[in-house]
């Protein structure tokens, strides 16, 4: 203790007075902090423990001024129960059973089974436990029942004559013992909180012990490690059965959200369910091992999402196209090692990316994914003449340089808007879509070497990019509930024909519709024979057409008209 401060304890009377003559120094409420109560008639034996604690280095936070009132109670029971908070230190004496902040804390401590420790100071000179001072205080049965549980005269506490560096050695050792906040549930332990978000390292114990009572450790609560953004490495125990405890199947879980240093992460073996939105932020993960049993729940779109979801990093994400309902996004994430589950349905690429399908909540989801080690799953194999049965086989489709035929059953159904399904089939020549399909967008995108669609009667619309640099691509039938084709839908074709069964011909063609600049065919046979041959010597040369506009349909040769 500083000699300044005991010249001042030695001439004042009370806090109020220490605190006009002199500054406390300021009590630590960020992450990690010992959080010391202690009575105004004992501030004369708590005040120089406390400062010589934070001169040394130890985050402490602290009352300087000990504010009376409910607002008061409630503020300081917030900070204990916080996840800043690694442990409660009570300094005890006979005194503090007169004060509120006391009855208060104490129940939450015990309620809450917050990890705390005393330190003792007892009257003339005695070694007095906490249960011991509360014999013959005015106190209500409720206080007295968790004074006796939590100050019991067989549990540690640390004298008030023991040696600053002693003290400050046993209060770490209280903390450490335990670097996670546990909650009783029933016959089991649930991992609730970091207790200090500085951490580097957490390893959870499969069993803990709470007055006398062993408990195994079974679950990890949704957003147990949120935040800790330095925690490189976390080791659970085979005891647990639940990471994400207190989540639906429809919950986010985010138990490791922004967990920036983490790089390992294994699932326990009994652990069932994945939900979505554990992993956001864990940009640096690089190993990821789930186990063979694990089922895939929650929030669909983030169960293989690692970006950093704060601040500015969100703006970077509005208006991404990639983002468009019914896309499969290439995820920049980079693997080193990747263990699927057996749920997980896999197929490699080329290209270093491999992508994989899966369910989540009946509905099948695809995460697209750099790994250079990828284990577990069940492979789907795709041959160059397929037949599509389900929907997880479908999502294996996109950017496969492998397939050149794909048929459906008459009444498979993914939805009636197909987006991006078959982006990037470049060897894919010939396609039978199922009845049950009624728009398209960006389904055929870079599908160069598609050589025949056959499009069925449901289909109502077709969208941007729909067939966006088929090249090889000549001929196109649209069927009778065609009502719209985008401008864009054919942009990079080389069309020669095109057949329009549909009744809606007026909006499809808009305002070009019986004009001079394109043929329109009859479908019988000699007067197409005819128009063909009058249109040779004496029609209109495409190089005209061209300028007209940009209507899709201007450098076709042909256009049949039903």
């Amino acid at each position: 203790m500083n000699n300044e401060l005991k010249d001042k304890l030695d001439s004042t009377s009370t806090l109020g007075e220490l605190n006009c003559v002199y500054t406390l120094p300021e009590p630590y409420d960020d992450s990690g902090y010992y959080m010391i109560y202690y009575c105004e008639k004992d501030y004369r034996f708590a005040l120089p423990d406390i400062v010589d604690y934070i001169e040394s280095g130890m985050r402490i936070y602290y009352d300087r001024h000990l504010e009376s009132g409910e607002a008061h109670i409630q503020d300081f029971c917030r900070r204990a129960i916080g996840s800043y908070c690694r442990c409660v230190v009570f300094y005890l004496s006979e005194n503090v059973f007169a004060d509120p902040t006391f009855h208060a804390l104490i129940k939450l401590v015990g309620e809450r089974n917050i990890p705390s420790i005393s330190v003792n100071i007892s009257k003339n000179g005695r070694v007095v436990a906490g249960a011991d001072m509360a014999v013959g205080q005015t106190i209500d049965d409720e206080v007295f029942s968790y004074v006796n549980s939590i100050f019991a005269r067989e549990v540690t506490f640390i004298p008030h004559a023991l040696p600053l560096e002693e003290k400050k050695r046993e209060l770490r050792c209280a903390y450490e013992s335990l670097t996670m906040h546990f909650s009783i549930v029933g016959d089991f332990a649930v991992a609730e909180y970091v207790k200090d978000l500085s951490e580097y390292e957490v390893i959870i114990p499969p069993y803990i012990e709470i007055n006398g009572i062993e408990y195994p450790v079974k679950a990890v609560s949704a957003r147990a490690f949120s935040g800790c953004r330095n925690l490189e490495r976390i080791v659970f125990p085979d005891t647990v059965e639940d990471i994400g405890y207190g989540c639906d199947d429809e919950s986010l879980g985010e138990v490791f959200e922004n967990c920036e240093s983490l790089t390992e992460l294994i699932y326990p073996p009994k652990v069932k369910k994945l939900y979505g939105g554990m992993f956001n932020g864990c940009m640096n993960l690089k190993s990821l091992i789930l186990n063979d049993g694990l089922v895939f729940v929650g929030d669909k779109e983030n169960h293989f999402s690692f970006e950093v979801e704060r601040g500015t990093d969100l703006q970077g994400k509005i208006g991404n196209d990639d983002l468009e309902e019914g896309t499969i996004p290439i995820n920049p994430h980079s693997f080193d090692r990747l263990r699927l589950p057996l749920s997980a349905k896999k197929f490699f690429e080329k290209d270093g990316y491999v992508r994989f399908s899966y369910d989540s909540s009946n509905n099948c989801f695809t995460a697209f994914l750099e790994v250079e080690k990828l284990t577990g799953g069940e492979v789907i194999s795709i041959n160059k003449v397929h037949k599509i049965t389900t929907v997880t086989e479908l999502y294996t489709l996109a950017f496969n340089t492998e397939v050149e035929e794909v048929t459906f059953p008459r009444e498979f159904f993914f939805g009636q808007r197909w987006i991006r399904v078959f982006n990037g089939c470049t060897n894919l020549k010939r396609v039978t879509l199922p009845n049950t399909v009624i728009e398209l967008d960006h389904t055929f995108y870079e599908c160069a070497s598609l050589e025949k669609i056959i499009l069925p009667d449901s289909i109502a619309a077709i969208d941007t990019g729909s067939f966006y640099n088929c090249k090889a691509l000549k001929t196109v039938y649209l069927p009778s509930h065609v009502c719209s084709v985008s401008d864009s839908a054919f942009l990079g074709c080389h069309l020669e024909s095109l057949v329009c069964d549909s009744k809606y011909a007026y909006n499809i063609f808009k305002k070009g519709y019986r004009t001079p600049a394109i043929v329109y065919a009859q479908q019988n046979r000699l007067l197409r024979l005819v128009f063909g041959v009058f249109m040779r010597f004496f029609g209109t040369t495409r190089d005209k057409i061209v300028t007209r506009g940009i209507q899709w349909w201007t450098e076709i040769d042909r256009i049949y008209i039903k």
